[in-house]
Protein backbone atom coordinates (compact mmCIF):
# COMPACT_ATOMS: atom_id res chain seq x y z
CA UNK A 1 0.00 0.00 0.00
CA UNK A 2 1.37 3.43 -0.93
CA UNK A 3 2.15 5.94 1.80
CA UNK A 4 -0.43 8.38 0.40
CA UNK A 5 -3.33 5.95 0.49
CA UNK A 6 -2.17 4.68 3.89
CA UNK A 7 -2.26 8.21 5.28
CA UNK A 8 -5.74 8.80 3.89
CA UNK A 9 -7.10 5.62 5.49
CA UNK A 10 -5.50 6.49 8.80
CA UNK A 11 -7.50 9.72 8.91
CA UNK A 12 -10.33 7.76 10.47
CA UNK A 13 -8.41 7.36 13.69
CA UNK A 14 -6.09 10.35 13.32
CA UNK A 15 -6.13 13.82 14.81
CA UNK A 16 -3.92 16.82 15.24
CA UNK A 17 -2.78 17.03 18.84
CA UNK A 18 -1.07 20.26 19.92
CA UNK A 19 2.21 19.96 21.87
CA UNK A 20 2.63 20.99 25.48
CA UNK A 21 3.54 24.64 25.18
CA UNK A 22 4.84 26.54 22.17
CA UNK A 23 3.16 27.83 19.04
CA UNK A 24 2.98 26.63 15.48
CA UNK A 25 4.68 28.96 13.01
CA UNK A 26 2.15 31.48 11.77
CA UNK A 27 0.76 32.44 15.17
CA UNK A 28 -1.14 29.25 15.99
CA UNK A 29 -1.16 28.49 19.69
CA UNK A 30 -2.09 25.20 21.39
CA UNK A 31 -5.38 26.73 22.53
CA UNK A 32 -6.23 27.57 18.91
CA UNK A 33 -5.54 24.03 17.70
CA UNK A 34 -7.49 22.33 20.50
CA UNK A 35 -10.59 22.49 18.29
CA UNK A 36 -9.15 19.63 16.27
CA UNK A 37 -9.28 17.18 19.18
CA UNK A 38 -13.03 16.57 19.07
CA UNK A 39 -12.64 15.06 15.58
CA UNK A 40 -10.27 12.34 16.79
CA UNK A 41 -12.92 9.60 16.35
CA UNK A 42 -14.60 11.00 13.24
CA UNK A 43 -15.22 8.74 10.28
CA UNK A 44 -13.45 8.96 6.95
CA UNK A 45 -16.60 10.43 5.35
CA UNK A 46 -16.52 13.27 7.87
CA UNK A 47 -13.00 14.17 6.83
CA UNK A 48 -13.89 14.14 3.14
CA UNK A 49 -16.87 16.46 3.66
CA UNK A 50 -15.31 18.98 6.02
CA UNK A 51 -12.14 20.74 4.77
CA UNK A 52 -11.42 22.21 8.22
CA UNK A 53 -10.42 18.85 9.68
CA UNK A 54 -6.73 18.07 10.10
CA UNK A 55 -5.99 21.80 9.82
CA UNK A 56 -4.28 24.05 12.34
CA UNK A 57 -4.21 27.77 11.65
CA UNK A 58 -3.19 28.40 8.04
CA UNK A 59 -1.71 24.92 7.63
CA UNK A 60 -3.14 21.52 6.80
CA UNK A 61 -2.10 18.17 5.44
CA UNK A 62 -2.62 17.62 1.69
CA UNK A 63 -6.08 16.55 0.59
CA UNK A 64 -8.12 18.58 3.08
CA UNK A 65 -9.84 20.97 0.70
CA UNK A 66 -12.69 20.76 -1.78
CA UNK A 67 -12.62 18.67 -4.94
CA UNK A 68 -13.91 19.66 -8.36
CA UNK A 69 -16.94 17.91 -9.82
CA UNK A 70 -14.88 15.99 -12.39
CA UNK A 71 -11.94 15.02 -10.15
CA UNK A 72 -11.26 11.29 -10.41
CA UNK A 73 -13.65 10.77 -13.31
CA UNK A 74 -12.72 8.33 -16.05
CA UNK A 75 -11.17 9.85 -19.14
CA UNK A 76 -9.58 8.39 -22.29
CA UNK A 77 -7.36 9.44 -25.17
CA UNK A 78 -6.29 7.53 -28.26
CA UNK A 79 -3.78 7.57 -31.08
CA UNK A 80 -5.15 9.29 -34.21
CA UNK A 81 -3.34 6.76 -36.42
CA UNK A 82 -5.51 3.82 -35.39
CA UNK A 83 -6.54 1.77 -38.40
CA UNK A 84 -3.35 2.53 -40.34
CA UNK A 85 -1.54 -0.80 -40.81
CA UNK A 86 1.68 0.95 -41.93
CA UNK A 87 2.00 3.17 -38.87
CA UNK A 88 0.64 0.47 -36.55
CA UNK A 89 2.25 -2.77 -37.77
CA UNK A 90 1.59 -6.16 -36.22
CA UNK A 91 3.47 -7.06 -33.01
CA UNK A 92 5.40 -10.19 -32.05
CA UNK A 93 2.84 -10.81 -29.29
CA UNK A 94 0.17 -11.49 -31.89
CA UNK A 95 -1.13 -7.93 -32.00
CA UNK A 96 -2.78 -7.39 -35.41
CA UNK A 97 -1.83 -4.49 -37.66
CA UNK A 98 -3.81 -1.23 -37.58
CA UNK A 99 -5.06 -1.51 -33.99
CA UNK A 100 -6.52 1.45 -32.08
CA UNK A 101 -4.35 2.39 -29.07
CA UNK A 102 -6.48 3.82 -26.24
CA UNK A 103 -5.45 4.84 -22.74
CA UNK A 104 -8.00 5.03 -19.90
CA UNK A 105 -7.03 7.21 -16.94
CA UNK A 106 -8.45 9.26 -14.07
CA UNK A 107 -8.87 12.99 -14.52
CA UNK A 108 -6.79 15.01 -12.03
CA UNK A 109 -6.78 18.70 -11.07
CA UNK A 110 -3.24 18.41 -9.58
CA UNK A 111 -4.07 20.53 -6.52
CA UNK A 112 -2.53 19.89 -3.12
CA UNK A 113 -5.79 20.55 -1.27
CA UNK A 114 -7.94 18.22 -3.38
CA UNK A 115 -8.91 15.04 -1.45
CA UNK A 116 -8.97 13.06 -4.72
CA UNK A 117 -5.97 14.42 -6.61
CA UNK A 118 -3.41 15.32 -3.92
CA UNK A 119 -1.43 12.17 -4.72
CA UNK A 120 -1.15 13.23 -8.36
CA UNK A 121 -0.07 16.70 -7.17
CA UNK A 122 2.70 15.16 -5.05
CA UNK A 123 3.85 13.03 -7.98
CA UNK A 124 3.97 15.97 -10.39
CA UNK A 125 5.79 18.23 -7.92
CA UNK A 126 8.26 15.41 -7.31
CA UNK A 127 8.96 15.17 -11.05
CA UNK A 128 9.56 18.92 -11.25
CA UNK A 129 11.91 18.85 -8.25
CA UNK A 130 13.75 15.80 -9.58
CA UNK A 131 14.30 17.62 -12.88
CA UNK A 132 15.86 20.58 -11.09
CA UNK A 133 18.07 18.44 -8.84
CA UNK A 134 19.35 16.40 -11.78
CA UNK A 135 20.14 19.59 -13.70
CA UNK A 136 22.75 20.69 -11.16
CA UNK A 137 26.15 19.48 -12.37
CA UNK A 138 28.69 21.37 -10.26
CA UNK A 139 30.34 20.77 -6.89
CA UNK A 140 32.13 17.84 -5.30
CA UNK A 141 29.03 15.86 -4.37
CA UNK A 142 26.98 14.61 -7.32
CA UNK A 143 24.36 12.53 -5.46
CA UNK A 144 21.63 14.27 -3.42
CA UNK A 145 21.20 13.41 0.25
CA UNK A 146 18.18 13.47 2.58
CA UNK A 147 18.51 15.78 5.60
CA UNK A 148 16.01 16.72 8.35
CA UNK A 149 16.19 20.08 10.14
CA UNK A 150 14.11 20.73 13.28
CA UNK A 151 13.97 24.11 15.06
CA UNK A 152 13.91 24.43 18.87
CA UNK A 153 10.44 24.63 20.46
CA UNK A 154 10.92 28.26 21.53
CA UNK A 155 10.98 29.26 17.84
CA UNK A 156 7.76 27.52 16.81
CA UNK A 157 5.88 30.81 17.11
CA UNK A 158 7.89 32.44 14.32
CA UNK A 159 6.36 32.91 10.88
CA UNK A 160 7.33 30.07 8.57
CA UNK A 161 9.12 32.45 6.23
CA UNK A 162 11.44 33.51 9.08
CA UNK A 163 11.80 29.94 10.30
CA UNK A 164 12.72 28.74 6.82
CA UNK A 165 15.36 31.47 6.44
CA UNK A 166 16.95 30.27 9.67
CA UNK A 167 16.80 26.74 8.28
CA UNK A 168 18.79 27.82 5.22
CA UNK A 169 21.47 29.41 7.41
CA UNK A 170 21.82 26.32 9.58
CA UNK A 171 22.02 24.03 6.57
CA UNK A 172 24.92 26.04 5.16
CA UNK A 173 26.69 25.93 8.53
CA UNK A 174 26.63 22.12 8.61
CA UNK A 175 27.69 21.63 4.99
CA UNK A 176 24.51 21.48 2.89
CA UNK A 177 25.06 24.03 0.13
CA UNK A 178 21.92 23.69 -1.99
CA UNK A 179 18.72 21.79 -2.67
CA UNK A 180 14.98 21.85 -1.99
CA UNK A 181 13.28 22.35 1.37
CA UNK A 182 9.85 20.83 2.12
CA UNK A 183 7.79 22.21 5.01
CA UNK A 184 6.32 19.72 7.50
CA UNK A 185 4.23 21.48 10.19
CA UNK A 186 3.07 18.12 11.60
CA UNK A 187 4.60 14.83 12.64
CA UNK A 188 2.96 11.40 12.92
CA UNK A 189 3.56 10.03 16.44
CA UNK A 190 4.00 7.12 16.63
CA UNK A 191 4.72 6.38 12.99
CA UNK A 192 1.85 4.86 10.95
CA UNK A 193 -0.57 5.54 13.82
CA UNK A 194 -2.63 8.23 12.10
CA UNK A 195 -2.05 10.52 15.11
CA UNK A 196 -0.67 13.83 13.82
CA UNK A 197 0.93 16.28 16.27
CA UNK A 198 2.09 19.84 15.74
CA UNK A 199 5.86 19.63 15.31
CA UNK A 200 7.29 21.91 12.58
CA UNK A 201 10.39 20.65 10.78
CA UNK A 202 11.90 20.60 7.30
CA UNK A 203 12.94 17.83 4.95
CA UNK A 204 15.78 18.68 2.60
CA UNK A 205 16.86 16.88 -0.56
CA UNK A 206 20.09 18.52 -1.59
CA UNK A 207 23.84 18.41 -2.03
CA UNK A 208 26.65 18.52 0.51
CA UNK A 209 28.36 16.68 3.34
CA UNK A 210 26.86 17.14 6.81
CA UNK A 211 29.29 17.85 9.65
CA UNK A 212 29.53 19.66 13.02
CA UNK A 213 25.85 19.11 13.82
CA UNK A 214 26.57 18.80 17.56
CA UNK A 215 28.32 22.18 17.69
CA UNK A 216 25.50 23.75 15.70
CA UNK A 217 22.87 22.33 18.09
CA UNK A 218 24.74 23.65 21.13
CA UNK A 219 24.96 27.09 19.51
CA UNK A 220 21.32 27.63 18.47
CA UNK A 221 19.22 24.54 19.29
CA UNK A 222 18.62 23.44 15.70
CA UNK A 223 18.72 19.67 15.19
CA UNK A 224 20.11 18.78 11.77
CA UNK A 225 20.55 15.11 10.94
CA UNK A 226 21.03 12.92 7.90
CA UNK A 227 18.13 10.57 7.20
CA UNK A 228 19.23 6.89 7.18
CA UNK A 229 22.77 7.58 6.05
CA UNK A 230 21.62 10.14 3.51
CA UNK A 231 21.71 7.79 0.54
CA UNK A 232 18.54 8.04 -1.60
CA UNK A 233 17.60 5.04 -3.73
CA UNK A 234 14.89 6.98 -5.59
CA UNK A 235 14.95 10.78 -5.51
CA UNK A 236 11.55 11.08 -7.16
CA UNK A 237 10.01 8.50 -4.82
CA UNK A 238 11.43 10.21 -1.73
CA UNK A 239 10.16 13.60 -2.87
CA UNK A 240 6.69 12.22 -3.61
CA UNK A 241 6.49 10.54 -0.18
CA UNK A 242 7.59 13.68 1.70
CA UNK A 243 5.19 15.89 -0.24
CA UNK A 244 2.35 13.47 0.50
CA UNK A 245 2.28 14.52 4.17
CA UNK A 246 3.81 17.99 3.91
CA UNK A 247 2.25 21.29 4.94
CA UNK A 248 -0.22 23.04 2.65
CA UNK A 249 -0.77 26.74 3.30
CA UNK A 250 -4.27 28.00 2.54
CA UNK A 251 -3.03 31.49 1.67
CA UNK A 252 -4.27 34.70 3.23
CA UNK A 253 -5.54 38.09 2.15
CA UNK A 254 -3.10 40.95 2.69
CA UNK A 255 -4.90 44.06 1.51
CA UNK A 256 -5.78 43.38 -2.13
CA UNK A 257 -2.88 40.97 -2.67
CA UNK A 258 -3.16 37.26 -2.06
CA UNK A 259 0.00 35.62 -0.75
CA UNK A 260 0.84 32.01 -0.06
CA UNK A 261 3.72 30.16 1.57
CA UNK A 262 5.03 27.54 -0.82
CA UNK A 263 5.35 23.94 0.35
CA UNK A 264 8.64 23.37 -1.50
CA UNK A 265 11.34 26.01 -1.98
CA UNK A 266 14.95 26.11 -3.22
CA UNK A 267 18.14 27.52 -1.70
CA UNK A 268 21.87 27.73 -2.32
CA UNK A 269 23.30 26.43 -5.58
CA UNK A 270 19.85 25.15 -6.62
CA UNK A 271 18.01 28.41 -6.01
CA UNK A 272 16.26 30.14 -8.90
CA UNK A 273 18.84 32.92 -9.16
CA UNK A 274 21.77 30.45 -9.18
CA UNK A 275 20.41 27.64 -11.34
CA UNK A 276 18.49 28.91 -14.36
CA UNK A 277 16.68 26.23 -16.36
CA UNK A 278 14.11 25.89 -19.07
CA UNK A 279 10.60 25.65 -17.72
CA UNK A 280 9.57 22.11 -16.82
CA UNK A 281 6.67 20.65 -18.78
CA UNK A 282 4.95 17.31 -18.17
CA UNK A 283 5.90 14.65 -20.69
CA UNK A 284 3.02 14.15 -23.16
CA UNK A 285 1.53 10.69 -23.47
CA UNK A 286 2.72 9.21 -26.77
CA UNK A 287 1.56 6.21 -28.73
CA UNK A 288 4.01 3.37 -27.98
CA UNK A 289 3.82 2.17 -31.61
CA UNK A 290 4.06 5.27 -33.83
CA UNK A 291 5.10 7.95 -31.29
CA UNK A 292 2.16 10.25 -32.04
CA UNK A 293 0.66 12.19 -29.12
CA UNK A 294 -2.60 10.70 -27.87
CA UNK A 295 -5.72 12.85 -28.27
CA UNK A 296 -8.84 13.01 -26.08
CA UNK A 297 -11.85 10.92 -27.10
CA UNK A 298 -15.48 11.32 -26.13
CA UNK A 299 -16.95 8.81 -23.66
CA UNK A 300 -20.63 8.40 -22.95
CA UNK A 301 -22.19 8.46 -19.48
CA UNK A 302 -21.14 4.85 -18.89
CA UNK A 303 -17.53 5.60 -19.91
CA UNK A 304 -18.04 3.60 -23.10
CA UNK A 305 -16.24 4.34 -26.37
CA UNK A 306 -17.96 3.31 -29.59
CA UNK A 307 -20.44 1.32 -27.53
CA UNK A 308 -17.72 -0.79 -25.91
CA UNK A 309 -17.62 -1.17 -22.14
CA UNK A 310 -14.43 0.29 -20.61
CA UNK A 311 -11.62 -2.04 -19.51
CA UNK A 312 -11.54 -3.09 -15.85
CA UNK A 313 -8.20 -1.38 -15.19
CA UNK A 314 -6.53 1.87 -16.21
CA UNK A 315 -3.69 1.85 -18.72
CA UNK A 316 -2.92 1.34 -22.42
CA UNK A 317 -5.14 -1.03 -24.42
CA UNK A 318 -5.90 -2.01 -28.00
CA UNK A 319 -8.96 -3.62 -29.52
CA UNK A 320 -9.13 -7.12 -31.00
CA UNK A 321 -12.58 -8.18 -32.15
CA UNK A 322 -14.33 -5.83 -29.74
CA UNK A 323 -12.23 -7.01 -26.77
CA UNK A 324 -9.79 -4.83 -24.83
CA UNK A 325 -6.25 -6.24 -24.66
CA UNK A 326 -3.65 -4.59 -22.43
CA UNK A 327 -0.72 -3.33 -24.46
CA UNK A 328 2.58 -5.13 -23.87
CA UNK A 329 5.34 -2.52 -24.09
CA UNK A 330 7.93 -5.23 -24.71
CA UNK A 331 6.19 -6.43 -27.89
Amino acid sequence: MSSLSHRRKNKERGSLVPPKGGNLGGGVSPSTSNVILRYAKSTISDFDSDPVLLRVGDWSLPGNGQKYEDCGMVRAHKCPNGGDSKLHPAGVDGRPAGVHIVEYYKRSCFRAECPICFGAWAGREAEKADYRLRSYKGGRFRRPIHVIASPPCDKWGLEFGVLRSECYKNLRKVGVYGGCVIIHPFREVPKDSGNWVVSPHFHIIGYGWVHHTKENFEANGWVVKVRKGGIISSVKGTLSYQLGHSGVHKGHINGLRRSRVHTITWFGVCSYNKLRLKRWHPVPVLCPICGCELRPVHLDKKNCWRGLDPPKNFGLFYLVGGTWVEYNKMA
